[in-house]
């Protein structure tokens, strides 16, 4: 679940918003992003963390940043000895202009 977008249901429907998403943002912009976890818990087979992220984009061709801080859960599912996310979930807290 990304802020501003329809959930995406599936690992194809995943893997598609990726795909078109991603290669402007990395042509498009430098960003840089911090996660803090604030609890990591394992239940079996099944485990989450959940944190607040900070994430600035900075344009190449120039101008202010923008900075985006918020919150965090992912979740986790082990098969075997190997762990997959699962789930992500992001919500964003506010948005602060931030001219360098």
């Amino acid at each position: 679940m990304v802020p501003s977008a329809p959930v995406q249901e599936g690992k194809a429907a995943c893997a598609a918003f990726l795909r078109e998403l991603l290669p402007s943002l990395l042509q498009e912009f430098d960003r840089h992003i911090a996660y803090t976890s604030a609890e990591v818990r394992v239940l079996g087979d099944v485990a989450f963390d959940r944190g607040t992220f900070a994430f600035s984009a900075a344009p190449r061709t120039g101008g202010p940043s923008e900075v985006n801080v918020g919150k965090y859960i992912w979740q986790y599912e082990r098969t075997g000895d190997t762990w997959k996310l699962a789930r992500v979930i992001v919500c964003l807290d506010e948005r602060l202009d931030v001219h360098r």
